[in-house]
C-alpha cells in the first residue's frame, strides 16, 4: 500500500493556524501571572500544561439545556492544533490566548469532549464545549 504524502498539507494547515491557545489537564488550574520585569506570562504550575502554541478555532453547534429550571447555553467549538502536538485528553481545557480576528474568543474555557482520530492526520481536531 502506497503511503500518502502529508508534508505539503501539513505546511498549508500550519499557515491557517493564526490563533494561539493553551491546553491544561482536567481538574487542574494553571494560574498565570504577568512578570512586570519581562512582560511574559509565568506559569504557577507548569506541570498541568498539555500544550501551548498555534491553534485554529471555529464555532460548532449551539443548544440550550434546562438545569433545574435555569436555562444554560452550550456552545461547541472545533479546535485544531498541529498534528504533532501532544494529544490532550477528554476533559482537558482549551484556553485561547490570542486571536487574530476575534478577541472575544480569548480567555474562554472550552472543555474537550472528543479528540478525533483519522487515517490522514494533518492536524489534531478537538471538539470542545463552553457552558454559559
Amino acid at each position: 500500500m502506497a503511503r500518502v504524502r502529508l508534508e505539503g498539507a501539513r505546511r498549508a494547515v500550519a499557515g491557517v493556524m493564526q490563533d494561539a491557545c493553551i491546553i491544561e489537564q482536567a481538574g487542574t488550574e494553571n494560574l498565570r501571572f504577568l512578570d512586570p520585569d519581562t512582560g511574559q506570562l509565568i506559569d504557577t504550575n507548569p506541570d498541568t500544561l498539555v500544550y501551548e502554541g498555534q491553534c485554529f478555532i471555529t464555532p460548532g453547534q449551539f443548544r440550550t439545556i434546562d438545569e433545574g429550571g435555569r436555562e444554560r447555553v452550550l456552545k461547541s467549538y472545533n479546535v485544531k492544533i498541529p498534528w504533532d502536538a501532544p494529544t490532550p485528553s477528554r476533559g482537558d481545557v482549551v484556553i485561547p490566548t490570542a486571536s487574530v480576528y476575534d478577541n472575544e474568543l480569548v480567555g474562554r474555557r472550552l472543555t474537550i469532549d472528543e479528540v478525533t482520530v483519522t487515517s490522514v492526520l494533518v492536524w489534531r481536531q478537538l471538539i470542545a464545549w463552553e457552558i454559559r
